[in-house]
């Protein structure tokens, strides 16, 4: 049986804002997170030996909930950022579990394919590298490593990945307790350190094995050029507080917040079977079963738009709930939440109110201008909350709800029904993976700003199918387009640069219109 250290404590701040919510090894790369290609490059009887510190919550829950036959030993580094902190000094934190040979393995280290070691050997897995710069050096001879040398260092054959078979424990450790004893601030010390003595001190013979398939998720550049190797097969949009895993059978989402998790908890439980049966979960982590069948938005089949609005009418938006409470929900989700969102937005303070050659007006003028009692309603129903193309799973027989949104306002069970329906029409106008592609268009030109989208045809041409829908069910057209209007506006305060500007002006935009 192999035991096998994988180190995860600290906090990964070359990784930027993406450790900003999770841990460095909870990162996602292609349909999973980068410490999963780990665990599953070894076999199932081995002994994981996990150092957890930042976020060390999230890395403990994941594993266990990911992984439930897996044989994990979690040791918590007290020291994980700032003085006195080191790998070096997190690796001593499971010496007294590790009194045998050992696999170490960095967790920005990827691999995959199975690893394989001669147990009986000190061995450096290494990569051909064509430069120096950012890598430990390694130079051999023969089977042998013969040095092992520091970053930029001119003359190496190989550079090392973090990856090791450590034989030679003993040794291993009491190199590391005795350079960590004389400089306990140094914050460099690492494994490197111990394996340089070894070899000077100790006669400690090193060989080496290529690896072909490693790769480095330790930066944010290694990690965008991986992004581009690794490519997943669900399309998912980016977000650093929110992340979904995918297994053979089950899809693990990681939500920050904990709150928001357990009212998720709360409405999947509620809406189920709707939605997908909640096998496990955790504060930050829900384990749900993985459909079979294909997201809408991927699904073309002429009517669809109407079957699906047809089935939700029956299914979803149901159980009517009466109550005039439900019009201050309303206020706060509609009007309070957009002046909130809007105030977030830093270019606002040169905003331009000709757009497409129309004059529209301020934003707070337009938001002025919507008739209150349009957005007010005190008849609420079951309700999705998220209710887009890519959240809807086309099955053999009916449809299946995801990423459910987790309340409306502060309502758990019911919502504005409305708001699922604009949801839906955004979606058939302002397709995600359009968005990806960059497939729109903001520029500016003295006064005026130019919008332009790229939408996708077959779903335009269903629009009349969604007003079809609505003129024969009684729904008000109108109120739709406003609050869609709305949405648009509250989405930009949640990207950055040129999309942010482009959702603002194409929500303000479309408000002037549908209030004409």
């Amino acid at each position: 049986m192999k035991t096998v250290l994988i180190t995860t404590s600290g906090i990964g701040e070359r990784l930027g804002d993406l450790t900003k919510f999770t841990n460095k090894s909870l990162v996602s790369v292609g349909d999973k997170y980068g410490i999963c290609y780990i665990i599953e490059s070894y076999d199932l009887n081995t002994d994981f030996i996990i150092t957890v510190g930042y976020y060390g919550n999230l890395v403990k829950d994941f594993l266990l909930l990911a992984y439930p036959n897996r044989n994990f030993t979690f040791v918590t580094v007290d020291n994980y950022c700032g003085k006195g902190s080191s790998l070096g000094y997190s690796l001593l934190q499971a010496k007294n579990y590790l009194q045998k040979p050992f696999v170490f393995h960095c967790c920005d280290a990827i691999v995959t394919s199975h690893m394989d070691f001669d147990d009986n050997k000190n061995i450096l897995c290494v990569v051909k590298c064509s430069s120096s710069e950012h890598y430990t050096n390694i130079k051999v001879n023969n089977e042998l490593v013969t040095e092992i040398n520091n970053k930029k260092h001119p003359d190496f054959d190989f550079a090392y990945t973090g990856i090791s078979l450590i034989n030679d424990y003993t040794q291993f450790w009491n190199n590391l307790e005795n350079i960590y004893n004389s400089d306990k601030l140094n914050t460099s010390l690492n494994d490197v350190d111990s394996f340089k003595k070894m070899i000077q001190l100790d006669n400690c013979v090193f060989y080496y094995k290529v690896l072909n398939d490693w790769y480095d998720t330790g930066n944010v550049k290694s990690y965008e050029t991986l992004k581009n190797i690794l490519k997943p097969k669900y399309s998912v949009i980016s977000k650093n507080n929110e992340s979904l895993c995918f297994f053979d059978s089950t899809v693990v989402k990681f939500v920050n917040d904990v709150n928001i998790n357990k009212k998720r908890i709360d409405r999947g439980n509620y809406l189920y079977p709707l939605t997908p049966k909640l096998v496990n979960y955790s504060d930050n982590f829900i384990v749900m079963e993985k459909i079979d069948g294909v997201v809408l938005s991927e699904y073309y089949n002429h009517g669809e738009i109407y079957n699906l609005l047809t089935w939700a009418k029956t299914n979803l938006w149901v159980n009517k709930s009466i109550n005039d409470e439900y019009k201050n929900n309303c206020y706060n989700f509609y009007i309070n939440k957009t002046n909130s969102r809007i105030n977030d937005l830093s270019f606002l303070n040169q905003e331009v109110s000709t757009i497409n050659g129309i004059f529209t007006d301020k934003i707070g003028n337009l938001l002025s201008k919507i008739p209150s009692d349009i957005l007010l309603t005190d008849t609420f129903y079951h309700f999705h909350g998220d209710f887009i193309l890519d959240n809807i799973i086309k099955t053999k027989d009916s449809y299946v709800l995801i990423d459910w949104r987790h309340e409306f306002d502060n309502q758990i069970t019911h919502g504005d029904l409305y708001y699922d329906l604009s949801k839906l029409r955004h979606n058939i106008i302002f397709n995600h993976k359009n968005i990806l592609n960059n497939l729109y268009e903001i520029t500016y030109s003295d006064e005026d700003v130019t919008l332009d989208l790229k939408c996708n045809y077959f779903l335009m041409q269903q629009l009349g199918d969604f007003d079809k829908f609505i003129n024969e069910n009684g729904f008000d057209l109108k109120k739709i387009k406003i609050i869609t209007s709305l949405i648009w506006i509250n989405m930009s305060s949640l990207y950055d640069g040129s999309l942010s500007e482009f959702l603002f002006y194409f929500g303000k935009y479309n408000l002037f219109l549908s209030l004409q």
